[in-house]
């Protein structure tokens, strides 16, 4: 399969609208994606972290996905076309950030020193909620970025700020899951755009032989419908001839049986012997 790099710019082009209007068909699915992760997260660490800090966070979870709610109905009125889908997919993919942001947020605001237990569950929410979302982010590059990388580098520096080994080790072996999350979304967003363009591509070939189809269906249709007139035109000829020349035969014959002058009657004789093969008696 060809690099994206190699497509054609018109059929990449119209490959990126369809991934956009992927992200906004798919926004029940986000919403719902957010709101039961936020709700698990809260649910954690309920007993650690101030209840405020929890309601707030969540009020800006609810805030962000609400306006991504109000962009999708914006974006099925409008129904941009394929040039135009790309602002739109900018706009989607500032939410995207702003969510993945809000994540990185809690991710060090919530971290405790003093409970290893809760630091494990609150990574285990945070790239339960990420590497569940791939499948949601990656049909976008901007998107799948703005989420992801605020989602989680901020809390593996707050990690690896602890400074002793255990955690230095568990930041090292996060960035690894990170790398290899991003280099996943990386190659399925390349493979899916490449297969949106090839289907454009053989969608564009089918028409182009449909078009040349039709065109020599029309020219057939021509040939035929000048092959009928002629063999019309022939016919009528042919039949308009007939007869002047099966009434000159019988003058020719008629004038050799009446005239006497030997020379009269071997002109008329060729006469007639040239006009007896054009008569329907001849045929």
């Amino acid at each position: 399969m060809a690099s994206v790099r190699a497509l054609d710019r018109g059929l990449l082009a119209r490959a990126r609208a369809e991934q956009v209007a992927t992200l906004y068909t798919q926004w029940g699915r986000t919403t719902m994606s957010m709101v039961l992760g936020g709700l698990i997260l809260v649910a954690v660490m309920w007993r650690v972290a101030p209840h405020l800090e929890l309601a707030v966070w969540f009020a800006a979870i609810l805030a962000n996905q609400a306006w991504r709610c109000a962009l999708a109905r914006r974006y099925r009125s409008a129904g941009p076309g394929g040039g135009a889908r790309e602002r739109w997919g900018y706009a989607w993919s500032l939410g995207s950030t702003l969510a993945g942001t809000l994540w990185g947020v809690a991710g060090v605001l919530w971290f405790t020193p003093e409970d290893p237990g809760h630091q494990a569950l609150l990574i285990v929410c945070l790239f339960g909620v990420i590497l569940g979302g791939l499948t949601l982010t990656t049909v976008f590059k901007p998107s799948f970025y703005g989420f992801v990388l605020p989602a989680l580098l901020p809390p593996i520096a707050r990690v690896a700020l602890e400074g002793d080994e255990v955690h230095i080790f568990i930041a090292a072996v996060l960035l690894v899951v990170l790398a290899f999350a991003l280099r996943f979304g990386h190659v399925l967003n390349d493979q899916l755009t490449q297969s949106l363009a090839i289907r454009y591509e053989n969608v564009d070939l089918i028409d182009e032989l449909q078009a040349q189809t039709a065109a020599a269906d029309q020219a057939r249709a021509v040939a035929e419908a000048a092959d009928r007139g002629k063999t019309q035109f022939l016919a009528a000829a042919s039949h308009d001839l007939r007869q002047p020349l099966h009434a000159m035969g019988l003058f020719a014959a008629t004038l050799s049986a009446k005239v006497q002058d030997r020379d009269v009657r071997n002109l008329v004789t060729s006469i007639n012997a040239s006009v007896e093969p054009l008569t329907p008696s001849a045929a």
